[in-house]
């Protein structure tokens, strides 16, 4: 009954509501049918605070009124926003230098300076926010003049600029309170907590305007399952989807169009090293030879993923397009014969005889509140028996899968994470990796890549990892999964989304 109150009330926000001016609706001045307007949805939120944001889905919302120094565009390149170029100081990697645009104001009328990045970096390294791993590397920064900042670094980073993507917040709002008060192309027309945001443009906005766009309209709600309901029943104009909230109703009212792309929601399987099987790259690449990448991201997923040979997607600036594999279950079975592996015909599992007896019998760690996981993983079990390879699939409880990852205590893991922005794979191929894997040539390829100011040479460093990540399967690479933007169709023209920003490209929106 709640619920159900609960959309009544949204529905009347969506309907009933829209950007004010002198008393009077906007979409009432402009157009009746507020074609003019944009309508989407977000979440509750009670901190105004743009970083301490707590979704993703809220931070595209912020970003159309708060701008960081960085954006990231469809191949996540970095591209300047109130950043006007990043420079590498010193050969040890630590120090740079960030020069900002002039004359950007906040919608206060107040000039955006060093000031106020020196007080947004201050704030994300002394409070716990969505933005840790920005800033976990970051010592310090200073400003060296009105218009630049220098920044000292604990380590050496992959891509600096591509973390430099948190909103830049007015040091004056920092101390006086926060009012939405950014730089951004639409500025706050009326916010009612927990209800409704509606954003008007900025008069002084120092990029391209979209002269269409008079409105963008914010329904916010307490939860998934009510933004899918408010979308379905054509509340919103514009609603971002991954597969694993799927379910948009198919016939729903708001849904003319839709677009797809990829998310950062690396899917993987992990091989502890530590365990004498998955020491021997043979046994690493045969299992890789053997899985079935296409199928899990067809049958199992629904179309709903990309698969892919290594942690770097298709469409990143660095992708490698020759690190590629191939579904081959006969190949997987000649790796393991060369390798002294035989069938043993009373248990039918491959196993070797070196002094040692090494059975390839192992379990798949899954945790029991993930269904697609559960799924994925027994599809995997299912190719390995093709080659003789007993893989079991073990379903624990969400606090034994996680305890099992942050100890290593696993045999194999299937896991799944978002892969940074800045593409740095110390994760899973540094000195302190995830599945204790050993290798001094890549620790020197993702160093060198930290150190290097070139950026077509730090490309070809990040593609020379992935040809290593090849040919020594330091673990298995599945997947990348796909999310959604959904439209009512009316918006005709510009939609472009990314996984970093689904209003990507808005300037270039058209209702025509």
């Amino acid at each position: 009954m709640k619920k159900f109150i609960l959309v009544l009330m949204i529905a009347s926000l969506c309907f009933a509501s829209g950007c004010k001016e002198n008393g009077k609706s906007k979409n009432e001045q402009i157009n009746p049918q507020g074609k003019d307007t944009i309508f989407t949805v977000g979440y509750n939120f009670i901190e105004l605070n743009p970083l301490l944001i707590k979704n993703d889905i809220n931070r595209e919302i912020f970003s159309l009124i708060y701008e960081p120094l960085f954006t990231l565009d469809e191949n996540f390149y970095t591209v300047g926003v109130l950043g006007k170029n990043i420079t590498l100081l010193s050969d040890d990697g630590l120090s740079y230098k960030v020069d900002l645009k002039e004359n950007v104001t906040f919608h206060s009328g107040i000039k955006c300076t060093s000031k106020d990045v020196v007080a947004t970096v201050n704030y994300l390294l002394n409070n716990s926010t969505y933005y840790d791993y920005n800033v976990k590397n970051i010592l310090e920064v200073k400003a060296v003049s009105d218009y630049s900042v220098n920044i000292t670094l604990k380590k050496p980073v992959v891509n600096l600029a591509s973390l430099l993507t948190f909103p830049v917040v007015s040091s004056k709002e920092m101390s006086d309170g926060f009012s939405f008060n950014g730089t951004g192309r639409y500025k706050i027309d009326n916010y009612v907590e927990r209800k409704s945001m509606s954003l008007i443009p900025s008069d002084n906005y120092h990029g391209q305007k979209n002269e269409e766009i008079k409105c963008i309209k914010v329904q916010l709600v307490p939860d998934k399952e009510t933004a899918n309901y408010a979308y379905s029943s054509g509340m919103a104009d514009i609603f971002k989807q991954d597969i694993f909230d799927n379910s948009i109703n198919s016939n729903s009212k708001n849904s003319e169009s839709l677009k797809e792309y990829v998310s950062t929601n690396y899917g993987f399987l992990l091989l502890n090293h530590n365990n004498p099987l998955f020491n021997n790259v043979n046994v690493r690449q045969a299992i890789n030879k053997a899985i079935d990448k296409e199928a899990i991201a067809e049958d199992v997923l629904f179309s709903k993923a990309m698969p892919v040979a290594t942690p770097i997607f298709n469409g990143a600036w660095c992708y490698n397009e020759n690190a590629v594999d191939i579904y081959n279950i006969e190949e997987a079975k000649n790796i393991l014969k060369k390798e002294g592996f035989y069938n043993n015909v009373n248990t039918g599992i491959m196993q070797k005889d070196d002094g040692e007896t090494l059975i390839l019998s192992f379990n798949i760690l899954v945790n029991s509140d993930n269904n697609f996981r559960i799924q994925v993983a027994n599809k995997i079990s299912e190719n390995l028996k093709y080659i003789g390879i007993d893989c079991k699939v073990k379903v624990v409880s969400f606090e034994e899968y996680k305890d099992s990852y942050i100890n290593k205590t696993y045999e194999a893991f299937l896991g799944s994470v978002p892969m940074t922005y800045d593409f740095d794979l110390s994760l899973f191929m540094g000195e302190e990796n995830v599945s204790n894997y050993k290798n001094s040539t890549a620790q020197n390829i993702i160093n060198g890549a930290a150190l290097e100011k070139d950026a077509s040479i730090k490309k070809s460093y990040l593609r020379e990892l992935q040809n290593l990540f090849l040919e020594d399967a330091p673990h298995i690479s599945l997947y990348y999964t796909k999310e959604v933007l959904y439209s009512s169709g009316k918006v005709k023209k510009g939609l472009n989304p990314t996984e970093f920003n689904m209003f990507n490209n808005i300037e270039n929106w058209s209702f025509k």
